[in-house]
């Protein structure tokens, strides 16, 4: 029984998450500045004191600061004062153990920071109120309570808190038992304090990986490498008690691996520092591993003689859950040496225990333990009662292994006494649950090959994404505008060859089909030809005036005047930053042919989204002097993704701007009926010619035209609208008058359709 292993690990990732330091001269200097005047600055003293008083476990001590701060607060109205000290009292709550006041001082801190637009301290209150939520059991609650905080540091470039959510999303994910997600959470953090040259996270984070790879993935060479990695870092910073868990992790997956000399090399090693160190409570558990790996060896009294020393440790902490540990280890090798009595009595000191703690799986285990004894004894009667007791542990902690063992062993108890039928009816049991395992264990083989793949794919993905913004980044400070503009050419006819491969592929696979896929591939083929089309025209074009122009600042910069020189870098500027914008307006077009552009549908109001585009292209508006009036009113809103909305009714807008004369009128405004909203955007410029209309929203038929005051456009920003629009699953409409002004009105659900 390996309880042992289950303790150090929680404890451990506890241990890590606080990162615990000696504060106590910190604690000195903040109290020396402390009075007992009621300013912000007192407060946050206060603050900054319960803080500290947490991280050296006085919680007493650290609750009575939490409500000298959050009473001053009060009385001077200091809400960030009240924030701080809610998300003190509640960090004590979730240590001490007491879960519902943790949440209910998390929910307050929340909704404080709400209305005082204080994301980092609402940011805060989360973790608390994940970290409670977990303890009474919302696990599910607590994951998104943690990943609501990660996008608020990731919108305040908070590196530093981003590492921190991603390390308590891996112990989340620990408790969840989701190896990969435990991994590449870690992982994550991991690359956040490298980037921050934090090395004591980093080395923390090695540590967390360690365990994940050897207690959950069983990849003890892995579990191996990144504990050394931490333990390289603890020797530089000189911090002997860290350097002992790392110890602790490379012995255990030697252990696993069956090298159990090497394993007791590095048990030794931590049992040194702990001893030198005075650490007692990693020295109990140090002498814990080292007794496991001499059992293991069948040198049960070496075993024995390290169980009675951690044994006596945790008796001189009053470490109950540690006492119970030791007690049934001791207990088993008194039962391998054959003195029954005493194996008997420290088995029962550990049952005791874990009744009292209604811990059912260790229960299971131990009564079957006792019922060895009685068996050995020949008093199979006694043990039949154990080993039933046993059963009924084991069904409801789901404990299979005990199951199987249990019902052997009454069979073999009722087969002593000489009753052949109760023996055989408790075999067939053994048999039946001894399959069902088999089949248990192999699903469980292939859960965790899988997870050690996904794990390993992910981590070659991250490693992967870093060599790439690598890449990226050096790329950067090489290129020039031409070379840029080539390599988005190249970029764009990927594209058009994956379009066409992926049609051409379908075809394929729909041979059944044929008729249909034929239809499909001309039109494909179509689309193909317009795509080359518009990048010879359009490409082509300001491509080669481009290279004309830098030719001449080539072999003639030397001749050149300043101005000369200055009007042909704006030249050549404006030809880029219009062939550019085509480039991004032909990419995006081709992403959403082959479902590259993912929809996120929410409710949301259209007035918001005007008058942020309003503010957007107020310059615009000034040169010309448009007056621009949005009729729409508040509370009126459709059902789309609201990114690809405001893009089409920018485009719109901006469309409307080009195209009306100085002094003109832009208005937009909305209509609902049906479950269906229009936003119209209407302007009154020079129209539209009725031959152009039926060419706007077609790739083919691009129509690009120069506005009132000679505005360049690339001319597909309506073919793109359309084309969100249609995502959306809504419409688009012109209705254009020559010289008198155009329409275009974009129709949309106002809620969610029901499937």
């Amino acid at each position: 029984m390996n309880y042992n292993r289950i303790i150090f690990l929680s404890l451990v990732f506890c241990y890590i998450a606080t990162v615990v330091v000696a504060q106590n001269n910190r604690i000195d200097s903040l109290l020396s500045l402390v009075n007992n005047t009621e300013s912000t600055e007192n407060i946050n003293l206060l603050n900054q004191i319960a803080v500290a008083y947490n991280d050296i476990d006085d919680l007493d001590q650290s609750k009575k600061y939490s409500y000298r701060a959050f009473e001053s607060s009060k009385k001077s109205q200091y809400d960030e004062g009240i924030i701080q000290a809610y998300n003190n009292l509640a960090s004590i709550s979730i240590q001490q153990r007491k879960p519902s006041e943790a949440i209910n001082y998390s929910i307050q801190a929340i909704e404080l920071a709400e209305i005082i637009e204080k994301n980092n301290l609402k940011a805060k209150a989360l973790r608390n109120l994940s970290s409670a939520s977990f303890a009474v059991g919302e696990k599910d609650s607590a994951l998104v309570k943690l990943n609501e905080a990660l996008q608020i540091y990731s919108n305040l470039n908070d590196s530093l808190n981003i590492g921190m959510v991603y390390s308590e999303m891996g112990e989340a994910y620990t408790y969840l038992n989701n190896s990969p997600q435990m991994v590449t959470s870690y992982l994550n953090a991991l690359e956040i304090f490298k980037k921050l040259q934090n090395e004591k996270r980093v080395a923390i984070t090695h540590l967390n990986l360690g365990s994940v790879y050897s207690n959950f993935l069983g990849e003890y060479r892995k579990a191996i490498e990144h504990a050394d990695a931490a333990l390289k870092i603890y020797n530089n910073l000189g911090d002997e008690v860290k350097t002992t868990y790392c110890y602790l992790i490379i012995g255990s997956a030697y252990e696993y691996l069956g090298n159990l000399d090497k394993a007791l090399e590095f048990y030794n090693k931590s049992l040194v520092i702990c001893r030198r160190t005075d650490n007692k409570y990693m020295l109990a558990n140090t002498e814990n591993y080292i007794g496991e790996a001499y059992n293991k060896q069948h040198k049960i009294k070496l075993a024995l003689e390290s169980y009675n020393k951690s044994l006596n440790i945790y008796l001189e902490l009053g470490d109950e859950e540690g006492i119970a540990v030791a007690e049934n280890n001791i207990g088993e090798c008194y039962y391998k040496l054959g003195d029954l009595n005493k194996a008997l009595s420290h088995y029962t000191r550990s049952f005791e225990y874990f009744d009292k703690r209604g811990e059912k799986f260790q229960l299971s285990e131990l009564v079957f333990n006792i019922g060895n004894v009685y068996y050995e004894r020949k008093n199979y009667n006694s043990a039949i009662n154990s080993y039933r007791r046993s059963i009924k542990y084991a069904k409801e902690t789901n404990n299979l292994e005990s199951l199987k063992d249990s019902y052997k062993a009454i069979s073999n108890a009722y087969r002593k006494l000489e009753k052949p039928e109760r023996a055989l009816d408790y075999l067939e049991m053994y048999i039946e649950k001894k399959d069902s395992l088999i089949n248990v264990k192999n699903l469980e083989m292939i859960a965790e090959y899988e997870a050690k793949y996904e794990a390993s794919e992910k981590a070659k993905e991250i490693e992967l994404l870093k060599k790439e913004q690598e890449l990226s980044e050096i790329n950067v400070q090489l290129q020039t505008i031409l070379n840029v503009s080539l390599i988005a050419v190249t970029l764009l006819l990927i594209a058009t060859v994956i379009i066409y491969y992926r049609k051409y592929k379908q075809k394929n696979e729909l041979n059944q089909r044929l008729a249909e896929s034929e239809i499909h591939l001309q039109k494909l083929n179509f689309t193909k030809d317009k795509f080359f089309s518009i990048i010879a025209h359009d490409l082509r074009g300001p491509l080669g005036t481009l290279s004309g122009l830098t030719e001449i600042l080539d072999e003639d910069a030397e001749e050149m005047d300043k101005e000369s020189i200055i009007g042909l870098s704006k030249d050549i500027h404006q030809i880029s930053k219009n062939t550019i914008t085509l480039l991004n307006n032909l990419l995006t077009w081709a992403s959403i042919q082959i479902g590259k552009i993912e929809i996120s549908k929410e409710n949301f109001e259209i007035k918001d989204i005007v008058d942020e585009v309003h503010e957007l292209l107020r310059e615009n508006l000034n040169k010309k002097n448009i007056t621009f009036t949005n009729e729409i009113e508040k509370n009126i809103a459709v059902y789309a993704d609201k990114n690809m909305v405001s893009s089409v009714i920018r485009n719109l807008i901006h469309n409307a701007i080009k195209f009306t004369n100085e002094s003109g009128n832009v208005t937009t405004y909305t209509d609902s009926s049906n479950g269906i909203t229009s936003i119209s955007v209407q302007d009154n410029g020079v129209g539209i010619p009725e031959d152009n209309m039926e060419k706007l929203f077609e790739i083919g038929n691009k129509v690009s035209t120069y506005g009132t005051a000679n505005e360049s456009g690339a001319g597909l920003g309506l073919i793109l609208s359309k084309e969100f629009i249609d995502k959306n699953s809504g419409t688009i409409v012109v209705k254009s008058d020559v010289n008198k002004g155009t329409t275009f009105t974009i129709n949309l659900p106002n809620t969610k359709k029901e499937q």
